[in-house]
């Protein structure tokens, strides 16, 4: 099985096709397919590959909307001084 360190390079890769039409959105699930089957996963680690990518994904969806309202509001306090 890969180590953490190829999930985490898997995962900034497939960053690149997320949309920021709206703000910042999730990594689209046919890329995650699409990823896999180009480096011959099989279906087992296919399973792996989603889960490992979807939960690091939230992490970085919930980290990325808290450091955007820490902005905005220091930019708020910032206008207001």
């Amino acid at each position: 099985m890969p180590g953490e360190d190829w999930f985490l390079r898997a995962f900034w890769d497939l960053s690149t096709t997320r949309s920021y039409a709206m703000g910042c959105g999730p990594i689209p699930w046919n890329r995650i397919e699409d990823y896999g089957e180009r480096i011959e996963l099989d279906s087992s680690m296919m399973q792996v590959l989603h889960v490992v990518i979807r939960r690091l994904d939230r992490a970085f969806l919930d980290w990325t909307a808290k450091e955007q309202k820490r902005r905005a509001k220091a930019a708020t306090k910032h206008s207001e001084d």
